[in-house]
């Protein structure tokens, strides 16, 4: 059970730090646009909303009439009508991120459905609304989903380890985008102490 408490309170932990989430955040939608992969104008659509005591960070749709929900992804080699949803709700008096969620849902070039999204639980309505689930293993505060759609049983829930919403977005994006890697690995093997 170490293990679980100890990546929970990883989690939990991670929810309050010092960067600016909104504009790490926008960093990498803009880098997206950069490389061809959503319209230019996101930077302009990555917006907030202060409702009340929190902040909400979301993409503006390109177009308010489309029916389908999130920014439309272009030119990725296996997927095609790929939408990217990025939403954060954010304390307004202090840096904490009271939930996340960062998802792409498309069609593969065979024609079957898929879709990956990570979830940092909300925690704002109760001390403890992020314990989802029975337990931590089965549902970690901070976990990804992989499948045809996120609702298909079995649902699948993989734990995350505390990186972070921007970075956990990094690895969203690698799985689409070939040249997204934030961590190549010529760069991580020079940063390993040698032995």
């Amino acid at each position: 059970m170490k293990a679980w408490l100890d990546l929970y309170q990883q989690h939990r932990d991670g929810r309050s730090g010092s960067t600016d989430l909104g504009t790490a955040l926008r960093r990498r939608l803009l880098a997206l646009a950069e490389r061809g992969h959503c319209h230019r104008t996101i930077q302009g659509r990555f917006t907030r909303h202060d409702g009340g005591p929190r902040r909400e960070l979301y993409i503006q749709p390109l177009d308010p009439n489309d029916p389908v929900k999130g920014e439309p992804l272009v030119d990725l080699p296996l997927l095609v009508n790929a939408r990217l949803t990025v939403l954060a709700l954010l304390s307004k008096k202090k840096d904490h991120v009271h939930q996340f969620t960062a998802m792409i849902e498309g069609t593969t070039r065979v024609g079957a459905r898929w879709a990956a999204a990570v979830h940092l639980e909300e925690d704002y309505a109760t001390p403890h609304q992020d314990r989802k689930g029975s337990g931590a293993c089965g549902h970690a505060a901070f976990h990804c989903h992989v499948g045809p759609t996120l609702d298909d049983e079995p649902k699948v829930r993989l734990p995350l380890p505390a990186v972070g919403p921007a970075d956990a977005l990094d690895w969203l994006l690698s799985i689409v985008v070939p040249t997204w890697e934030p961590a190549p690995w010529p760069a991580v093997v020079a940063a390993l102490p040698v032995k």
